[in-house]
This record gives C-alpha cells, sequence and structure tokens, in this order.
C-alpha cells in the first residue's frame, strides 16, 4: 500500500468520513482503519485485510482485552488446569542410587507407592481439554540425576520433551538420582504452552 493510500486510510479513520460521495465509511479502531464490504457482509481492515463479523465495534473491543497481563489478548486463558491433591508431596531423603519417588509420606523407590495427581482441565470455545506438559529441574549439591514420570499408572518414563495430558489422567513424579550424590531439588510442572507453573515438589538425596 502507498504512503498516499495509508495517510488517506488514516485520515478518513480520523474523521469517519465517507471515501466518496458512493464509497463505504471508514472506521477507525485499535486494530486499524476497518471499511465495510457489501459482499461479503463484513468489516475489512484496510491495512491488512482481517475481517469482523457485523457486531458493534463496542461489544468486539469488550471482549478483547489490549493489556499485557498474559500476552495472549484475551481476558483469561481460554484453558483452566487444577490438579488433586495439590501437591505430590515430597522426596525429602531419598536414596542416592535409585528412583526416588515422591509421595504425601515422602521418598518411596517403588513407582506404585508415589502419589498421583489428577489433573482436571477445562478448555472453552471448543478447545480440547488437553494440555502439553513439561518438567523441569533444579538440583543444587554434588552428583544429580534424571526427572522421571509416571502417567495413568503406566510404567516408567524418563522425562525428555513435553507430554500430552487428558481431562482425568494422573501423574506421578521423581527423581533417577545418580550414585554418590548429595544433593537438594527442585522439579517444576508447568503448561507448556504458556509457561505457568502447576506445581512444585522438592526434596533431597545422598
Amino acid at each position: 500500500m502507498g504512503a498516499k493510500d495509508t495517510m488517506q486510510n488514516f485520515f478518513m479513520g480520523m474523521a469517519g468520513q465517507m471515501t466518496s460521495g458512493y464509497g463505504a465509511k471508514t472506521i477507525s479502531t485499535p486494530m486499524g482503519p476497518f471499511k465495510w464490504d457489501d459482499n461479503i457482509n463484513m468489516w475489512v481492515n484496510t491495512n491488512n485485510g482481517m475481517v469482523m463479523s457485523n457486531i458493534s465495534f463496542q461489544d468486539q473491543f469488550a471482549m478483547i482485552d489490549y493489556g499485557t497481563t498474559d500476552g495472549s489478548g484475551l481476558q483469561a486463558d481460554p484453558v483452566t488446569v487444577s490438579i488433586s491433591p495439590t501437591s505430590w508431596g515430597n522426596f525429602t531423603g531419598g536414596n542416592a542410587g535409585t528412583d526416588i519417588w515422591a509421595s504425601a509420606a515422602g521418598p518411596t523407590a517403588l513407582i506404585a507407592s508415589a502419589t498421583p495427581v489428577t489433573f482436571t482441565i477445562n478448555a472453552s470455545g471448543g478447545l480440547p481439554n488437553t494440555i502439553s506438559v513439561s518438567l523441569s529441574v533444579e538440583i543444587v549439591g554434588i552428583g544429580g540425576g534424571s526427572l522421571i514420570y509416571g502417567k495413568n499408572a503406566l510404567a516408567k518414563a524418563t522425562y525428555s520433551t513435553p507430554f500430552t495430558m487428558s481431562n482425568g489422567d494422573t501423574l506421578k513424579l521423581g527423581i533417577a538420582a545418580s550414585a554418590f550424590s548429595d544433593a537438594t531439588a527442585i522439579i517444576t510442572v508447568r503448561n507448556a504452552a504458556n509457561q505457568n507453573v502447576i506445581g512444585t515438589v522438592s526434596g533431597s538425596f545422598a
């Protein structure tokens, strides 16, 4: 679009005037100037071609938040996530050189004894009730370990990339601690899409 057309759109939008005696009205909005298109019965952004249905612009703006609270442009996250119980427990005092699972009663070497946490995921707007979950661990001390998890009472898996959790799925968490380690650790569980923290698990092993 040339500079002349851009300036014409700007001034038409500011004045809310007609392009000509027979042209379509241009309306200035926070999303740019819009013209009414009789062929498709929609408002069309003259800068980028975005279309908007024939509803009041005020109503449309009420549905959009131009703040920066979550960076998505929406007033709220369309997917809500909660867990029950709200904690995996801990793995404080686990033995190095073994699998250490978190539980409400403390560390356990058996996945069957780990605390399963159930995910409740509710999506709006026809989105699926699923999220992608990422895990990370911060280890301070000597040695280390790798993240392990169990989903829906399945066998142990070593974490490498985000995985999908659906509404009603359960998750167990732990660390495969290296031998001769003496460290503390915090596991963080996040919604991989927006990096929101779902929960944390802390512990130690030696």
